[in-house]
């Protein structure tokens, strides 16, 4: 009888054990992802930075091409939208079907750059039918025009690096594909 007593107790112990130990995973689980993604944000935030002033000082024949290499270098979407919610320009897009888009005017992210400073959101695109983080901010194209200028990401990026974590394979931020070497100093 004492020895199942025992046997109780252990397997009880053991129970509870396992519980805390899955809440403490979740819980660090949880925490790592909003720290990736606070740390993505602000990556989209620096390279947002850096877009919007190169497409603030490119004329506006040229806006489509600088909107298109900037996301080829960066490798987001990168949109262009003016004050009444029209898309100018977007990477993802081919050029004769940027007209056919919807306004833009009430996205969350729009909204929240005409407030002031960066906004971010993240939702299905429903362009490109995947879950992107956005960040957008205010701007002025050279001919004087305010615009939004907006990037996205993908989300899966997050969800990439919380498993290279979990499986010991790496940390983030990920590697670039642009590496220094002797000729690629810098």
């Amino acid at each position: 009888m004492r020895v199942r007593i025992h046997q109780a107790l252990f397997a009880g112990f053991l129970g509870v054990t396992g519980l805390v130990v899955t809440l403490i995973a979740l819980l660090v689980g949880f925490g790592v992802r909003d720290e990736l993604r606070s740390t993505f944000q602000e990556e989209l935030r620096r390279q947002l930075n850096l877009t919007a002033s190169i497409l603030e000082a490119t004329d506006a024949a040229r806006l489509d091409s600088a909107a298109r290499a900037a996301a080829l270098e960066l490798g987001y979407r990168v949109t262009v939208i003016d004050g009444s919610g029209r898309v100018l320009t977007d990477s993802e897009v081919p050029r004769d079907r940027v007209p056919e888009m919807e306004d833009h005017s009430a996205r969350p992210e729009v909204q929240g750059s005409l407030d002031g400073g960066t906004a971010f959101n993240s939702r299905l695109s429903s362009t490109l039918g995947e879950e992107l983080l956005y960040a957008a901010q205010t701007g002025t194209l050279s001919d004087g025009r305010p615009v939004v200028v907006r990037i996205a990401a993908p989300l899966t990026r997050i969800e990439a690096a919380l498993d290279r974590i979990q499986n010991g394979r790496g940390c983030w931020p990920p590697a670039t594909s642009r590496s220094a070497s002797p000729g690629n100093a810098g």
